[in-house]
This record gives structure tokens, sequence and C-alpha cells, in this order.
């Protein structure tokens, strides 16, 4: 049923028919008019949602949570670079000490663009 249809028998006006819940500012029909468990499983993807880009912007987990969205720009594992302690270094999949953790700030698709950014292989 479409905002503002009408079900048979029953005045527009009645809360039954018109029930809407506010949420985070925007206006949400409750599905089927329901206030179940079916009427609440949007909170699911939505929560998801938030706590992934709250991460992506969170400097202790932004590393972990940019990894993905590189990931896929890529085509497959990006090169991984850091500049902790001003090294500025990198590494390719593979590579035995290849891994995200909290210093990993810089992901590349190319080992040309790890080089024209100032970044080095690791030793």
């Amino acid at each position: 049923m479409l905002i503002g249809d009408i079900q048979p028998g029953r005045s527009p006006n009645r809360p039954e028919t018109w029930r809407y819940a506010i949420r985070f500012g925007c206006i949400y029909r409750l599905v089927n008019g329901e206030s179940g468990m079916r009427s609440r499983l949007w909170w699911i993807p939505v929560g998801l949602l938030t706590a992934y880009a709250v991460a992506y912007f969170v400097p202790g987990l932004s590393a972990y949570a940019r990894y993905p969205v590189y990931h896929v720009k890529c085509g497959g594992p990006p090169i991984v670079g850091t500049t902790f302690a001003s090294a500025y270094n990198y590494w390719l999949p593979g590579d035995g000490d290849y891994s995200v953790n909290l210093f990993s700030n810089a992901y590349f698709c190319t080992e040309a663009e790890a080089k024209a950014a100032g970044f080095h292989r690791a030793p």
C-alpha cells in the first residue's frame, strides 16, 4: 500500500491507517501498519552503514574501514603504505609483512602511484 492509500472500510484519519515513525529526522512508514519486528528490520542496514561511516573517519579505525573500499576500487588487494615515523614505506600483496594495521594510512592500486606519492618499498 502506498502512502496516502485508504484501506477499504476505514477512515483516512484513523491512526491504524496512517502510522508513521520519525527516525533521524526522516519519516518512515511502518511496514503494513504493523508495530512488530518486521517494521524494525530497516534498523539493521541503517545501523551497519552508520557504524561503517563513523569507522571510516575515526583515526584508529579508518585504516580497517578504508581497506575494503580500495580492494574494490583496485580490483584486488591494494598496496598498503604507512607514514609512521616518517618512513613512507609500502608493501605489495604477497610480501611477508603485508598487513593492514593501525598505522596503515595510504592505499595504492599500482606501484607507480606509490612511488609518485614519495613512498618506497619496505625492506
